[in-house]
């Protein structure tokens, strides 16, 4: 099965928002599936406001990274958004998901060892991108 995923590109002074999911120990940045017949943009905006309780506007296009395990394939389009608040509350996410934390990272910061991904494509998307 494949499934279409929206994820955010959030920065602030230089460094971008990566969150980690309670359950396990992999970090990944906010956002997640599109609903089947929901717009992947709104998508994307319910996804923030879930996870993190703020409104984002939509910016450019900078990517696609994925993850695939044995029941699914998840193909994720990544888009540069601005928040327009950073006071971000995780505790209001109604899906069963939890947050464990959520931080601003430099990309230097989150190429180390120190945050695992799901997928080496999450890694070289950054890599590429000019942060």
């Amino acid at each position: 099965m494949v499934i279409p995923a929206m994820k955010s590109l959030i920065i602030k002074e230089n460094k971008f928002l990566i969150i980690q999911d309670a359950d396990d120990l992999f970090w990944e940045l906010p956002g997640g599936k599109v609903q089947y017949g929901e717009d992947p943009y709104d998508a994307l905006r319910r996804e923030i406001r879930e996870e993190l309780d703020v409104e984002i506007e939509i910016g450019a296009f900078v990517g696609f990274c994925w993850s695939t395990n044995k029941e699914r394939h998840v193909v994720m389009s990544v888009f540069k958004c601005k928040a327009k608040s950073f006071d971000f509350d995780t505790s209001k996410n109604p899906s069963s998901e939890k947050i464990k934390q959520v931080k601003f990272v430099t990309k230097n910061e989150f190429l180390t060892d120190k945050y695992k991904t799901y997928n080496p494509s999450f890694k070289e998307l950054i890599k590429k991108l000019d942060l």
